[in-house]
């Protein structure tokens, strides 16, 4: 394998260190896959990782563990000359946001309280009443 291989990146913004510390967890525990370039930019770090499935479910890792902004992308790299089969990259980008569960904001006017992430956020509000909130909606609190 050579020194650059990579199949895909791990975008991750506004890291933590928790965050930080969950990842090379995982990569610690997985004893084939590496990361084998890594580039700081101002406000987080690209990851190049060797082995894409690995990377989707660290990023599913990451969405169920932290809460932030999840998206997965794969760009066409080139074609197998012997299978003429595509090969492609994956990027998985991975935006935290400084939100806690069980922690009390103001949201469109009213007290809520985070419950849980997934693709989007579950509040609940003083009255009872529970929401589905985009995470973009809640980055200014």
């Amino acid at each position: 394998m050579h020194a650059n291989y990579y199949e895909g990146v791990l975008q991750l913004r506004n890291p933590t260190e928790q965050a930080e510390q969950f990842i090379i967890h995982e990569f610690k525990r997985k004893k084939t896959v590496f990361i084998t370039k890594e580039k700081r930019m101002k406000d987080g770090v690209d990851l190049y990782v060797t082995d894409q499935r690995f990377l989707q479910s660290l990023g599913k890792r990451l969405q169920e563990e932290f809460p932030g902004e999840l998206k997965v992308s794969g760009t066409l790299h080139t074609r197998n000359k012997q299978t003429s089969k595509d090969v492609y990259r994956v990027t998985v980008f991975f935006r935290l946001y400084p939100f806690a569960r069980g922690k009390h904001y103001r949201y469109r006017g009213e007290d809520v309280v985070i419950m849980r992430w997934g693709k989007k956020v579950t509040v609940k509000s003083a009255s009872g009443r529970r929401l589905l909130v985009d995470f973009h909606e809640l980055k200014d609190i």
